[in-house]
């Protein structure tokens, strides 16, 4: 009884989840106002914070419960240093995807990080996916308008957030799609394959990247695993596309101006340099400027931004170096014990998941945001920590995962 109400808690709170992220799609794609969408996101956070226990802090691994402890002290460090002035400031940190429900998801998944709740995940994730494959639908035409008119900033917008909040469970269904039925492998596929041409049309460089990178590492498992014709054609297929990248970056400019133009565009590396040379100013690169902390963007025109889209700068400016150091400490020992000290695949690629998730937040600071892409990414680092997951043959984890292979 008590596992059948544990197991109905998991799904409630996954779908609460969807819930809030299906509010900051719609806000950030003009479909529904954003004052409404914040009011629902406020009640789904409420929600969620439901969900807090303290005594998921206690991990068996000391190293791992030492830095989790440390990483939460930083966390109300963080949070008390510049939460906010006013009412209504408090109020938009604590609905924020990247805000304080961002960090209240670390104490959440702990208590749920059980491989029979991988089953669970799945499904959601596949729901998302199919929410995603219809709202992109829904916004292809505005995507176009605007592709079409050179308003790529909001063309921008409405893709990433539809991939970052919706889509962020795609990539996990990559990596486990031999877990699911053949319809299901075949639609998550073409999915991904129109992601990566809408990336491609919009010169999204970074995701075009994480999908490459999440193919390679998806052959190399079939491989390892399963020793297939059908691995070997994957990865010819995956040495053509590399081959064809390195073609559109030699002679794409001849051929593919406007594209290769969009790919070249450098819109990072000067806020980045803005933002360090702000923050070195004032001595914060050490302990960050809170929660709410911003900094002075000339290049944009922007005297206080409050964000920046390199995961690990935008940690820097939350928290400082130090943020980013006890947040490393704490998830890539967990990580790499889980891929070279595990007796089963399932976990080693929830290892193999997670350092997707690492390379890719380079890239992206929406990364580490309420969304089904952190959760994950969460539950992967807390599954590889436990020492008994990791003991277990791939017999003993599928039975126990309750999923059955397919080759």
């Amino acid at each position: 009884m008590e596992q059948y109400i544990q197991h109905s808690r998991f799904k409630h709170l996954l779908y609460a989840i969807l819930g809030y992220n299906l509010c900051v799609v719609f806000a950030f794609t003009d479909i529904l106002s954003p004052n409404i969408c914040h009011v629902m996101e406020f009640v789904f956070v409420l929600y969620i914070y439901m969900y807090i226990n303290v005594k998921s802090l206690y991990q068996k691994d000391c190293y791992a419960s030492f830095l989790l402890l440390a990483l939460i002290v930083w966390y109300l460090f963080i949070i008390c240093n510049n939460i906010g002035d006013t009412l209504s400031q408090i109020g938009l940190t604590i609905v924020d995807n990247q805000g304080i429900s961002c960090m209240i998801l670390l104490l959440i998944v702990k208590q749920y990080a059980l491989p029979s709740h991988l089953n669970d995940i799945l499904k959601y994730s596949l729901i998302c996916t199919f929410l995603y494959g219809l709202l992109l639908l829904f916004k292809a035409n505005s995507i176009q308008a605007l592709f079409f008119q050179g308003e790529m900033v909001h063309a921008h917008t409405i893709f990433e957030s539809l991939h970052t909040y919706l889509g962020g469970g795609l990539i996990f269904l990559l990596l486990f799609q031999n877990l699911l039925s053949k319809r299901k492998r075949q639609i998550v596929n073409i999915l991904a394959v129109i992601t990566i041409v809408v990336a491609a049309l919009l010169g999204r460089r970074g995701i075009l990247l994480l999908y490459l990178v999440t193919y390679t590492v998806y052959a190399f498992i079939h491989i390892k695993y399963f020793a297939s014709k059908k691995a070997r054609f994957m990865v010819l297929v995956l040495v053509f596309f590399y081959i064809l990248s390195y073609l559109v970056m030699a002679y794409g400019e001849q051929y593919f101006g406007f594209l290769y133009d969009r790919f070249l565009d450098d819109t990072r590396t000067e806020t980045q340099n803005e933002l360090l040379a702000d923050l070195g100013n004032s001595n914060d690169l050490i302990i960050g400027r809170g929660l709410s902390g911003s900094y002075k963007s000339f290049f944009l025109d922007l005297s206080n931004r409050t964000g920046i889209e390199t995961g690990y700068l935008n940690m820097v400016l939350k928290g400082g170096w130090i943020y980013v150091v006890i947040f490393f400490l704490f998830v890539i020992p967990g990580l790499l014990k889980g891929l070279f000290c595990s007796n089963n695949f399932i976990v080693r690629m929830l290892a193999l998941y997670g350092l997707v998730w690492i390379f890719y937040f380079n890239t992206s600071s929406s990364n580490m945001s309420l969304s089904i892409r952190y959760f994950i990414f969460l539950y992967c680092v807390y599954i590889c920590y436990v020492p008994k997951y990791r003991r277990l043959n791939n017999s003993q984890m599928t039975k126990l995962v309750k999923l059955k292979l397919i080759k």
